[in-house]
C-alpha cells in the first residue's frame, strides 16, 4: 500500500486538503489506485508525513472492489510488526475510497534490482538471506494473527513480489500491500492486467487457480531469495511462457543459477520452491529458524547497518529531501475549497443524488518510503485547507489512483514476435512456437487468464462464504434460543392474502413503457435523433464519464460534453453539479453559479451544491451571499460539518460579526474536536480580543 517508485514526481504548485489530511504531492499510479505523500497536523503545530492510496475515481462504482479494500485495510491495520507497513486510517472522502499509511524513505526490490545492474552493485548472497529472514517475520506475524477470541483471521499476502518489498535507507525491510491483490480480483477493470504483470511470482498453485493458504507467501518468498541470490530472474519469457513455467514449477536449479554458494541456502531454496504444497515450508516461522541457521554459519552476520550502508552505496545516500517535518503550522484562514464528487452517475430526474461522504478521522505519525511513479503526472487538486486555498477553484477530481507494477521478470507485452501457447499444452509438452501467429497467440493468452481468474474467484468467494459462516454462528444459536422462548407466547395469525391493485399495476406498467415509447430529440446542431428514454439516459451517462475522464486535462472539452449529456437528460443532478465544477475550473463563476442553482431545484438537499456556492460567494468577496449558502449548508448536517461551519465563521468575520462567527467555531469543535484549522482561528480570536 506504499510506492513503488522514489522519484517524486512534479508537485503541486499548492498542497489540497483530502478530508482531515493535506496532500502535498503524487508520488505512484498505477492501474488501481493512486498514491499521494501527504501530512497531517497535530494540536501543537508539529506536521508528520505519511502516505495516502486512494482507488481510481472511475473505479469507485465498483462496489466488490472498493468493499474488499477497505475490508483488507482495516484487516491489516490489526498487524503491528516492525516489518509490515503500518496502516493508520481508512475510509471514503466524498466517493473516493482511501488508505492512510506511513511514509517512509527508501526504495523496493523492484528499484533495487535494476539500479545494482546499472552500477553492478548486486546484492550479496549475505543481504539476501538478511532481507528473507525480516520478509519471513513479517509474514509468520500476519499468518498467525488471531482475533481477541483466538480464531485464525486467516490473513495471506497472496503478492509476495519485489515492488511490494520496501528497503528503508536505515535497512528496514517493510512488506507492502497485503491484499491488494485479493481486492483487485474483485473487478474485472483490474485483475487481468494485476495477474499478467506478477505471474512471474505467482506459485503454482495461484497459477492453477486452486484454493491457496500461507504456503503461497512462502512459494513467493523463495522466488525473491532465489533472485536476490541468484541476481537472475527465475522465469524468463513472454506472459504465457512464463505462466506454463509456473504451473509446473520448471526453473533453472539455484546451484547451475549461481555456483558457491553456501549448501544450506541451496536446501532452503529446494524447500520454499517445491511445486508440492506439502513438501515446502509449513511456516514461515520454520523457514526463517533454518535461513537463521544459516546466517549463523556466515563469517560475518549481515545486518541492517550493513543493509544501509549498500542502499547508501547504491543510492548515493538520498536522504528525505522533504524538510517539511516538525515545522509550525500557518494560520491563515480562508474558505475550504469546493467539495468535489469524483464518480458522477446519470441519475433520472426523479433521482435525487447521494450526499457526500464526509471525511474519515483519523491519523497518526508515520514513517515512509520516499516513492514515485515513472509517468510524471500532476495530482488532481483536491479540496485545499484553510491555510493553503487559493482564490482559484478546485476543478473536478477525474481519474487516479494506484502504483504502477513492472514486472522484473521481463516484458509482459506480447510484441509482434512473441510466441504464443497452446492453452491446451500447458500441463503437458510445449508446443511448437511456430504453429502460433502472434494474434493467435494474444488470443490464447487472454483466454487462459480468464480461465485463471475464474478458479481464484471462485476460491475468494469461497473462503469469503466460511468467513461468513463462522462470524454468524453464534448469532444463528441466539435467534434459535429465542425462538424457542418466545415461541409459547406468539402464535402466528393467517393473514389475508392482498392481490395487487389491478389499478397500481396497469399505472406501473403505463410507467415501464414510458422508458421504452421512442421520442425524438433534438439536438444543439438541429438534427433530431429518434430513440428512447432509455438510450438517451445510457448515452448521457457515456458522454459524462467521458467528460469527468477530460477533465483535468481538457476542461474546454470536457464542458462541450457535459452539456451535451445534459441536453440529453436535463435532469441529471450529478450533471449540472459536474457542470458547475468545470465552469470553476475555466474561471467561469457566474456559469458555475447557474449549474448549482439547477441543482439544487432538482434536489433541495443536495448540499455540496450550497458549500460550493459559498465558495464562490466567497472567493467574489460576496460575503451576505456566501453566508445564506453556508447556512444552508450546515442546515442540513453534512458529514463535514465542521468544514461548513469553519468556512460560515470565516464570512461572518469578514462582515464583522465576531460572536456568531466564534460561536459556530465553537460548534464546528463539538462536531469534530481535531479540527485543528478550527483550532487555530478560534485562538486567534480570542487572543485578539
Amino acid at each position: 500500500m506504499i510506492p513503488t517508485e522514489a522519484v517524486p514526481l512534479k508537485a503541486e504548485v499548492k498542497p489540497v486538503s483530502f478530508g482531515k489530511y493535506l496532500l502535498l504531492e503524487k508520488i505512484g499510479e498505477g492501474g488501481m489506485a493512486q498514491l499521494h505523500r501527504a501530512k497531517t497536523t497535530d494540536v501543537h503545530g508539529a506536521e508528520k508525513l505519511l502516505a495516502i492510496k486512494r482507488i481510481l475515481p472511475q473505479l469507485s462504482g465498483e462496489r466488490d472492489l472498493v468493499k474488499a479494500f477497505l475490508e483488507e485495510a482495516k484487516l491489516t491495520a490489526s498487524l503491528d510488526h516492525e516489518n509490515i507497513i503500518r496502516i493508520y486510517d481508512s475510509g471514503q472522502v466524498n466517493s473516493s475510497c482511501f488508505i492512510v499509511m506511513e511514509y517512509l524513505s527508501g526504495k523496493d526490490l523492484k528499484q533495487i534490482f535494476d539500479e545494482s545492474k546499472e552500477k553492478g552493485l548486486p546484492l550479496g548472497f549475505e543481504q539476501a538471506l538478511f532481507i528473507t529472514s525480516q520478509i519471513c517475520s513479517g509474514l509468520d506475524c500476519a499468518h498467525k494473527l488471531t482475533d481477541s477470541q483466538g480464531t485464525p483471521l486467516h490473513i495471506l499476502h497472496r503478492d509476495i513480489s519485489p515492488q511490494n518489498i520496501l528497503i528503508t535507507y536505515e535497512g528496514v525491510v517493510k512488506i507492502v500491500d497485503f491484499g491488494i491483490v485479493r481486492a483487485a480480483s474483485k473487478c474485472t477493470v483490474t485483475k487481468h492486467e494485476m495477474l499478467k504483470k506478477k505471474v512471474a511470482y505467482l506459485s503454482p498453485e495461484q497459477a492453477l487457480g486452486e484454493k491457496i493458504d500461507s504456503r503461497v507467501d512462502i512459494f513467493g518468498t523463495g522466488i525473491l531469495l532465489y533472485e536476490m541470490a541468484t541476481n537472475k530472474k527465475m522465469y524468463n519469457g513472454v506472459t504465457m511462457q512464463v505462466l506454463a513455467k509456473v504451473r509446473k514449477a520448471e526453473f533453472e536449479p539455484p546451484e547451475a543459477a549461481m555456483s558457491g554458494l553456501p549448501p544450506k541456502l541451496y536446501k532452503i531454496l529446494d524447500k520454499a520452491l517445491a511445486k508440492e504444497r506439502d513438501q515446502r515450508y509449513q511456516s514461515c516461522g520454520e523457514m526463517l529458524a533454518d535461513i537463521e541457521e544459516c546466517i549463523s554459519e556466515l563469517p560475518s552476520r549481515p545486518t541492517a547497518q550493513r543493509l544501509a550502508e549498500y542502499m547508501k552505496e547504491l543510492f548515493g545516500g538520498k536522504v528525505d529531501p522533504e524538510g517539511i517535518l516538525n515545522k509550525p503550522a500557518k494560520v491563515d484562514p480562508k474558505p475550504m475549497a469546493p467539495r468535489i464528487t469524483s464518480a458522477p452517475v446519470s441519475p433520472t430526474p426523479d433521482q435525487v443524488s447521494p450526499q457526500s461522504v464526509g471525511p474519515d478521522p483519523a491519523h497518526s505519525d508515520p514513517v515512509h518510503l520516499d516513492p514515485a511513479g515513472p509517468n510524471g503526472v500532476n495530482p488532481a487538486p483536491v479540496r485545499p485547507s484553510p491555510d493553503q486555498v487559493s482564490s482559484q477553484p478546485v476543478r473536478p477530481d477525474p481519474v487516479h489512483s494506484e502504483p504502477v507494477h513492472f514486472d522484473p521478470a521481463g516484458p509482459n507485452e506480447v510484441s509482434p514476435k512473441s510466441i504464443g501457447l497452446d492453452p491446451s499444452g500447458l500441463d503437458g509438452a510445449d508446443p511448437n512456437p511456430m504453429d502460433l501467429d502472434p494474434g493467435m497467440a494474444l488470443g490464447m493468452d487472454l483466454k487462459v487468464l480468464e480461465d485463471i481468474l475464474k478458479k481464484a474467484k471462485a476460491t475468494i468467494e469461497e473462503e469469503d462464504t466460511l468467513k461468513a459462516r463462522n462470524r454468524w454462528i453464534y448469532l444463528s444459536a441466539l435467534v434459535v434460543i429465542l425462538g424457542v422462548v418466545l415461541g409459547w407466547a406468539f402464535w402466528p395469525k393467517e393473514k389475508p392474502v392482498i392481490s395487487p391493485d389491478r389499478e397500481a399495476v396497469k399505472s406501473a406498467s403505463s410507467e415501464l413503457s414510458k422508458e421504452e415509447t421512442p421520442v425524438k430529440t433534438t439536438l444543439s446542431n438541429g438534427v433530431q435523433k429518434p430513440e428512447t428514454i432509455t438510450d438517451r439516459y445510457a448515452e448521457a451517462k457515456a458522454l459524462q464519464d467521458k467528460a469527468v475522464a477530460l477533465a483535468e486535462k481538457n476542461p474546454k472539452e470536457a464542458l462541450s460534453l457535459f452539456l451535451k449529456a445534459i441536453e440529453l437528460n436535463p435532469g441529471s443532478v450529478q450533471g449540472h453539479f459536474q457542470l458547475g465544477l468545470t465552469y470553476m475550473t475555466l474561471n467561469n463563476s457566474p456559469k458555475a453559479i447557474e449549474a448549482y442553482q439547477k441543482v439544487t431545484e432538482l434536489d433541495p438537499k443536495f448540499v455540496d451544491a450550497y458549500f460550493n456556492l459559498g465558495y464562490i460567494y466567497a472567493t467574489d468577496k460576496n460575503y451576505s451571499r456566501a453566508e445564506q449558502m453556508y447556512t444552508q449548508a450546515v442546515k442540513l448536517a453534512p458529514p463535514y460539518l465542521d468544514e461548513a461551519l469553519f468556512n460560515l465563521s470565516l464570512v461572518q468575520e469578514k462582515q464583522g460579526k465576531r460572536d456568531q462567527c466564534m460561536e459556530n467555531l465553537k460548534r464546528a469543535l463539538q462536531a469534530n474536536p481535531k479540527n485543528q484549522m478550527v483550532q487555530k482561528f478560534l485562538a486567534r480570536l480570542k487572543h485578539d480580543s
